[in-house]
């Protein structure tokens, strides 16, 4: 959800609730697609539409805001959201 269209909107929610949680998972755009070819919907859209929705750092700043890099597993991060969340 990129920032300069959804920011404002995410920035208000996150206050309003106590048990809000903000993640951004900073991938590059070449592992971003990589990883898209392996969901069941890649064949939906493709490189030349996410091209456009990609924003590189497109985090929204608020705090306690969790950047997770594209080097951390799926299980890394899985773990990672369900400790900080209480799960």
């Amino acid at each position: 959800m990129r920032a300069d269209w959804y920011g404002d909107m995410l920035r208000r929610l996150v206050p309003a609730s106590e048990k809000s949680h903000v993640f951004y998972l900073n991938t590059s755009f070449e592992e971003t697609l990589r990883r898209h070819t392996t969901k069941p919907n890649a064949h939906e859209f493709g490189e030349n539409e996410m091209k456009n929705w990609y924003q590189f750092e497109d985090v929204l700043g608020v705090k306690d805001e969790v950047i997770i890099g594209e080097d951390v597993s799926q299980a890394e991060l899985v773990n990672q959201i369900c400790g900080l969340i209480g799960e």
